[in-house]
């Protein structure tokens, strides 16, 4: 009757909790819970089973207890080991089970925060990116020329097919003459000499486009000069460039750039050969779309001032409409536009601390119970202690010494599964955070001090006791 009344209320605050957090959960963690009124049947057979499978347990361990002993042993209440076991070890697997968990949300921690302030290799401060309709006709390729005049006469603007962040950027296979096999790299699409001030990209060899430049003319990144056999950047300046379906045309190497990322580092299992492992093939830019009539402008990134960010948006939108009057005005900033790729990595990094919040939590509520069992067991021996001289140190040591023990065992068994755990999530990105013993000490330090935080008022009570009353209590 008691497991019954007990399990009946618990379950009664716990629906009642659940419909209370719904609106945080979807906001902050992406959690959907629905109504009670549209639970299915099999939801609340679930929580039937559950609640008859708790009350099962918790009656038939004490059961199972008094049918172990001897009835002199229960009249005597002498206590056997098996109790104890018990306990330790459901205890040591609530905290091992925090010690993962706050490992692996650790680890999600320290790589978001990595990959989310890497520097990408380009400025993307302030900027706002636009969507612009195809340009294949020579009407809409006029009307395009025309915004970007209007737009270049009160801001900082460029354009490109792609920009960083996008899906899918234009590939191209080429090689150099002196190369058998074609090698696939990305390119933006065809840009004009705005393209590599604007986005601050640094020229290692050669030079930038200029206004009118050869439809022939080729920047490429680093990496792709390498892949062509120049190492020195230097070197790559004046080469002919062989791409494929066009063996008739030669493009030319007029500038060598520093990489930058097009993509985010996410892995998707393809071995390029890049230094840094990422899915990027390398990067080239050539002029407008001269070489490549397909690379027509499909995105203009335009740098707008802090001060007066809504106004200048505004701005555009009534420009765009004004040569685009059919097309529907889209924006958004760069910088949330790379970042999109990272919004379900986000997601998770939130319900992951939730998680181990609340296996915190539990964990915490497990040794509050545990040491409040102690000191109680152990009320007569801590009034003698203290008659005898004992302060705050010894009185602790006494109460936590089971308990450090079992943190101890907790995270020689919990950190090689954490650790697991938090290098396969890894695995999922291209670019990772290199792993220092300070990642790992500093969430278990924070899981010890809020463990100790939450007996300390146990512990306090133990200690301010008044030993007359302790060696009074039976």
């Amino acid at each position: 009757v008691e497991a019954a009344v007990n399990h009946a209320l618990a379950i009664g605050m716990a629906l009642t909790l659940v419909q209370l957090i719904r609106q945080p959960m979807i906001t902050l963690f992406n959690i959907e819970i629905p109504d009670l009124s549209n639970t299915p049947m099999s939801g609340w057979l679930v929580i039937a089973v559950a609640a008859l499978a708790g009350m099962a347990l918790t009656t038939l361990y004490p059961v199972f207890i008094l049918m172990a002993h001897q009835p002199r042993a229960i009249f005597r209440q002498q206590k056997g080991n098996t109790g104890r076991i018990v306990s330790f070890a459901l205890t040591t697997f609530q905290y091992s089970a925090a010690v993962v968990l706050v490992l692996w949300v650790s680890v999600v921690f320290f790589q978001l925060d990595f990959i989310l302030h890497k520097d990408l290799g380009f400025d993307r401060a302030n900027v706002a990116i636009i969507n612009v309709p195809a340009t294949g006709s020579a009407a809409s390729e006029e009307r395009f020329v025309s915004l970007m005049n209007t737009l270049r006469s009160r801001y900082q603007a460029t354009y490109g097919q792609t920009l960083m962040g996008d899906d899918e950027h234009m590939r191209v296979k080429m090689k150099s003459p002196k190369q058998r096999d074609y090698f696939q790299v990305d390119s933006n699409g065809g840009v004009d000499e705005t393209f590599v001030p604007f986005f601050g990209l640094r020229v290692l060899a050669g030079r930038n486009f200029i206004q009118g430049d050869r439809a022939d003319a080729l920047i490429v990144g680093r990496y792709v000069a390498n892949r062509l056999g120049y190492p020195n950047p230097e070197d790559a300046i004046g080469a002919k460039i062989q791409v494929e379906n066009k063996e008739s045309t030669l493009l030319e190497v007029i500038g060598v750039i520093e990489d930058f990322s097009l993509r985010p580092f996410v892995n998707y299992g393809e071995d390029t050969g890049h230094p840094n492992k990422t899915r990027d093939d390398g990067v080239i830019l050539s002029y407008k779309n001269g070489s490549w009539p397909e690379m027509v402008p499909g995105k203009i990134a335009i740098r707008l001032s802090p001060k007066n960010f809504q106004a200048d948006v505004k701005d555009l939108g009534e420009m765009f409409s004004r040569y685009f009057p059919n097309a529907m005005f889209t924006w958004t900033l760069h910088e949330d536009h790379i970042n999109r790729q990272y919004n379900q990595e986000k997601v998770l990094g939130g319900q992951t601390s939730l998680l181990a919040a609340v296996a915190i939590g539990i964990a915490c509520l497990g040794l509050i119970g545990m040491i409040s069992n102690t000191v109680e067991e152990k009320t007569k021996e801590l009034g003698i202690r203290k008659v005898f001289g004992a302060g705050l140190t010894k009185v602790a040591s006494v109460l936590l010494k089971p308990t450090i023990r079992q943190l101890l065992i907790a995270i020689i068994a919990g950190l090689p599964i954490g650790l697991y755990l938090g290098t396969q999530y890894l695995e999922r990105y291209s670019l990772r955070v290199a792993l220092q013993w300070w990642h790992l000490a500093i969430p278990l330090s924070i899981l010890i001090l809020t463990m100790v935080a939450a007996v300390a008022y146990s512990l306090f009570n133990a200690v301010r006791a008044n030993p007359v009353d302790s060696l009074r209590c039976e």
